[in-house]
């Protein structure tokens, strides 16, 4: 009927739907219908199939749509209540964060407060980062806590660890670097950062660091070797696994391997680069002294004794210098006075750079140097 309206117009819809009245009838007095003869319904029936709207008030099927939707809104919003989003980046008493900057404002936050933040921060995923601890780890943790009542097997795991640092404003420990820990509040260890792991004792949360332990290298008297290149401890890795509270991590180190053995390391060199002061003294570094004309300057002498001259002129070349060497006034013994040790034209006298010790204290008193 809608392709006949379409085609054929208003009267010959009037023609088909008496037909049809009559359809009955027409298959008595003649016969039934044909493949031809059915065509034209069968067209309209599929194409009426196939419209959505089948042209029955549009404006009624934008109205149930808009009103599904709003019903969908509030039954998410019963189902879903809102909560507050940032409670899920941190949490304050198991001391974690999602986040570097979370876990920044949560630092902030607790020293503000005048907390202990000596475990510092941990940071990662606040779900399905669970850990059941093995018999063998509540262990190690019960050596830390030994009147501990109870230790949960549940925990949490974290990759990185916030602390604060001096020196600076704080430092991240990432799983895989190497730290060095305080081992009975006596000596110092090398271990290298598995995990670090949120455990549950007696009711309250506390932050430990999961690593390998690095043993010290021995020489055959047992006394720890140490590397030629910059005095730092040599290290051998070992499968002994270590479980510390974080309060117990002082700073990071790297291993370098020994170069005789790069390709395949069993011996590493601890790089200590963080130590709060180096290895040696002042007096293991020697500053280069470059001379000039009229210093006067403490020179070393074959005889063993140091001697205060004044330098004439510079030889670049050769790396000499030209100068007069002065002694103590005999005259006035225990002033501190020095004059030329000879006067002439043999008093001038030659020294090398690699004499010179510096410069000399004191000052000009007439031709003489008083100290």
């Amino acid at each position: 009927m809608i392709l006949v309206e379409e085609q054929l117009g208003l009267n010959q819809c009037v023609v088909t739907a008496h037909n049809l009245e009559h359809a009955t009838e027409d298959i008595l007095r003649f016969s039934s219908p044909d493949n031809y003869w059915c065509e034209v319904y069968e067209r309209a029936v599929s194409q009426f199939i196939a419209t959505s709207s089948n042209k029955k008030n549009i404006e009624l099927t934008f109205a149930k749509s808009e009103a599904r939707r709003e019903l969908l809104k509030s039954f998410k919003c019963k189902i879903y209540p809102p909560t507050n989003t940032s409670s899920r980046k941190c949490n304050k008493m198991k001391g974690c964060a999602s986040s570097i900057s979370e876990a920044q404002k949560l630092l902030a936050e607790l020293l503000s407060k005048s907390q202990n933040v000596d475990s510092g921060i941990l940071i990662g995923k606040q779900e399905r980062n669970d850990l059941k601890l093995s018999s063998h780890e509540k262990d190690l943790i019960q050596k830390h806590y030994p009147e501990a009542q109870r230790i949960e097997t549940e925990g949490l795991i974290f990759p990185r660890l916030l602390k604060l640092c001096p020196g600076v404003d704080n430092i991240v420990y990432r799983a895989g670097e190497n730290v060095i820990v305080n081992v009975d509040n006596e000596s110092e260890a090398v271990l290298q950062v598995d995990a670090f792991i949120c455990g549950v004792i007696d009711n309250q949360f506390h932050s430990f660091l999961r690593g390998n332990f690095f043993a010290d290298k021995e020489d055959d008297n047992g006394n720890p070797e140490t590397c030629c290149y910059n005095m730092g401890k040599l290290v051998v890795p070992s499968l002994q696994q270590v479980i510390v509270p974080t309060d117990n991590i002082l700073r990071k180190v790297m291993l370098y391997p020994i170069p005789e053995h790069l390709d395949n390391p069993d011996c590493y060199i601890v790089l200590d680069y963080m130590r709060k002061s180096l290895p040696i003294t002042c007096d293991d570094v020697n500053v280069p002294f470059y001379p000039e004309p009229n210093d006067v300057a403490v020179v070393a002498c074959a005889d063993g004794e140091d001697y205060i001259s004044h330098i004439i002129s510079v030889q670049e070349r050769e790396k000499t210098v030209k100068l007069h060497y002065y002694v103590e006034d005999s005259c006035n013994p225990g002033a501190g006075v020095f004059v030329r040790e000879s006067v002439g034209r043999n008093s001038l006298q030659t020294a090398s750079w690699d004499c010179i010790q510096g410069l000399a204290e004191g000052h000009w008193q007439g031709k003489a140097w008083k100290v």
